[in-house]
């Protein structure tokens, strides 16, 4: 097994820019059928990549990636690399072209089986078919429908903004502590390079605000890669204003307006 991985290793650093989108297609469906360890994955080079890729059956990347999973010896790290697909770029909305999904335990010869024909199915009715069929034999099929079930949860994250949160007041001490925070600049571990000039913040903010911003710095893309975010069209002013209100949720200094758009 150790080599198994260590191969692995060397082949996902082997992938490069430099491999075609239909080789680099193929080489993932290939790790993800082999339960290849979340950490290799995002080693993996891809910049560009077409997350809409589909493989030879027909099947989108989350129905190939969930039908595999439900043979996956660990659901929680499978649930984590099904997670990393979809704020990586992986529509849960994307439909097959093709493909049927058969699911079968040799070792386990009175567990029944269960097909289900993938065309025209997105992940979320993929899903649903299954948890149908699950649920019909729920005895042989009680762990794969609990996966399931949190896969939907992963569904509903991605598909649904979070609800408007009620205003409460705060001390002014902890207003402090979040300014002194966004002031040790030698903690920031985030570069953000704007239109005239460098700011710097906590990686884990951007990331607990920003579904977008987490997708950014955990995906094969060269922002996770560096750590570093660029944004051209908008002045340093502006960007470090919305840290500001980001950190504390308020502002010191009256902002100008061309500089209160910029931040939003």
């Amino acid at each position: 097994r150790a080599l198994h991985h260590q191969h692995h290793s060397v082949i996902v650093g082997f992938m490069s820019a430099q491999m075609g989108q239909a080789e680099q297609a193929e080489l993932l469906f290939a790790f993800l059928e082999d339960f290849t360890p979340l950490e290799e994955l995002k080693k993996m080079n891809l910049e560009g990549f077409d997350w809409s890729s589909r493989d030879e059956t027909g099947k989108t990347l989350l129905v190939f990636a969930i039908q595999h999973a439900l043979y996956s010896p660990r659901l929680d790290n499978a649930l984590k690399t099904i997670d990393w697909l979809i704020y990586s770029g992986a529509s849960v909305q994307q439909k097959c072209t093709g493909g049927k999904s058969v699911h079968v335990f040799e070792e386990k010869p009175d567990k029944p089986r269960i097909d289900v024909e993938c065309q025209g199915l997105s992940a979320i009715s993929f899903v649903r078919a299954l948890q149908r069929k699950m649920r019909a034999k729920l005895e042989h099929w009680k762990d794969q429908e609990a996966f399931l079930a949190k896969v939907v949860k992963s569904f509903a994250v991605a598909c649904f903004p979070s609800p408007a949160r009620r205003r409460v007041s705060i001390d002014e001490g902890i207003a402090e502590l979040w300014e002194k925070s966004l002031a040790a600049k030698d903690s920031h571990d985030l570069t953000i390079v704007t239109a005239d000039d460098v700011v710097t913040a906590h990686g884990h903010m951007l990331k607990a605000a920003s579904s977008v911003v987490t997708a950014m710095l955990e995906s094969p893309m060269k922002e996770g890669k560096t750590a570093r975010i660029e944004i051209q069209d908008t002045s340093g002013k502006a960007v470090s204003l919305f840290l500001e209100i980001l950190y504390t949720c308020s502002a010191q200094d009256e902002p100008d307006y061309e500089t209160a758009l910029g931040a939003l």
